[in-house]
């Protein structure tokens, strides 16, 4: 067994039942943000193909991180906002789609060579994922719009701005309207669906609009405390997800985007749709005095309970892999115990679980524990995809590693 270092731990069981794909054209995969598919690697045997640089390292919306609540005298928390520490990715139909929150724009590359195909710069900040779907790329942007453009030329289709205004404001060093494209953009059905607002005061927006065309079918604007509409979109059958940072998520039907309600427990950016029912948020702070994954049921908003430490979560049926503070917890028929170094993100591919971390990218067998591969990266590992026989990992420095 291959030797890494140990100052945390990974516990795992097997994750089966998953639906055979050759893309990955959603962040974590998929509108529930699984991040699992069953296309299985060979990946002891996959090696460094290329190493795409960006001109600039990303820029988080929100830098630094919270090392201290001192009310709640608790220390070494994890990061609410940590949607876009790196260039979040997708991969679909032989290319790698991202968004720049340096460059502000979409870039597109080659998956086989890692060279650039086209990038289609917009007013501001790409801080989400873009989503693939029938040959057009959908993302959204800090100057306000969601844009539609052609998968493989890059060719404006539609673009849509949220917001009554196209002012833009200076901040840190960018600028960015008053109701930013933060949620990215999600497709299902035929429709898509995009989240604009940051500042509770100046509202926030749900839009749902047609793939193709662009044109607004449902639109719902809230105002008031509560709202700030900030990280990633999921969705199941019925129901949308927006989360919100400081605020726990929102909740909108996926029919007309009418608010349903908001989930239990604290906010975060990060979030995920198990088939069974059961939704999980976070990391929040508050309430358990400590950072926490919230657990609850989907359809009636009920909490379950709090996952004290953890930050991010795989579910498949009874089989659960949850990356904690100092460890991975698991919980189904197998478990073994693994060591890793500040792991940031998991996801599965197959039988295999590979894990971002400080540095390096970790390949482990899910039945046995062993670990198959290590992939060396520069900076920590926080955007992962597997697609068409490889393995791709976007750092918190600007690059994008391929490996086959």
């Amino acid at each position: 067994m291959t030797k890494i270092s140990i100052p945390y731990l990974v516990v795992a069981t097997l994750v089966g039942g998953l639906v055979q794909a050759a893309d990955w054209p959603s962040y974590q995969h998929d509108n529930r943000r699984s991040g699992m598919t069953s296309e299985q690697l060979d990946a002891a045997a996959l090696s460094l193909s290329w190493v795409f640089s960006a001109k600039a390292r990303p820029q988080p919306a929100w830098r630094g991180k919270m090392e201290r609540d001192s009310y709640a005298k608790k220390s070494f928390l994890a990061d609410t906002y940590d949607y876009d520490k790196a260039f979040n990715l997708i991969a679909a139909d032989g290319r790698v789609y991202f968004g720049s929150s340096s460059g502000n724009a979409c870039v597109a590359l080659d998956a086989a060579s890692g060279a650039e195909l086209w990038r289609v710069p917009v007013g501001g900040a790409v801080r989400v994922a873009p989503a693939y779907d029938n040959g057009r790329v959908y993302f959204g942007s800090d100057d306000g719009v969601a844009y539609c453009v052609n998968a493989v030329d890059g060719a404006l289709q539609w673009k849509y701005r949220g917001g009554a205004s196209d002012i833009l404001i200076a901040s840190d060093h960018k600028f960015l309207s008053r109701q930013p494209c933060r949620t990215g953009v999600l497709v299902q059905d035929g429709s898509v669906y995009c989240g604009f607002g940051l500042l509770s005061w100046h509202g926030n927006i749900m839009s749902k609009l047609d793939a193709a065309t662009g044109d607004e079918q449902n639109k719902t604007q809230l105002s008031g405390s509560g709202y700030s509409f900030e990280g990633l979109l999921l969705a199941d059958s019925s129901q949308l997800y927006v989360t919100q940072g400081r605020y726990a998520p929102a909740v909108f039907s996926l029919s007309n985007v009418s608010l349903q309600g908001k989930l239990p427990g604290c906010g975060g950016t990060y979030a995920t749709l198990s088939t069974s029912g059961a939704v999980f948020h976070g990391p929040g702070h508050r309430g358990v005095r400590a950072d926490h994954l919230q657990e609850s049921t989907a359809s009636s908003r009920a909490g379950v309970t709090t996952h004290r430490f953890m930050n991010r979560i795989l579910v498949n049926g009874s089989d659960r892999f949850a990356l904690v503070r100092d460890a991975i917890q698991a919980t189904g028929a197998q478990t073994w115990v693994q060591g890793l170094e500040k792991p940031v993100t998991l996801i599965m591919g197959g039988g295999t679980l590979y894990v971002g971390a400080r540095k390096q990218v970790v390949a482990i067998d899910s039945s046995t524990g062993t670990v198959l591969n290590i992939f060396p990266v520069e900076g920590d590992a926080y955007s992962l995809a597997v697609a068409d026989g490889k393995l791709f990992a976007s750092t918190t420095v600007g690059k994008i590693y391929c490996f086959k």
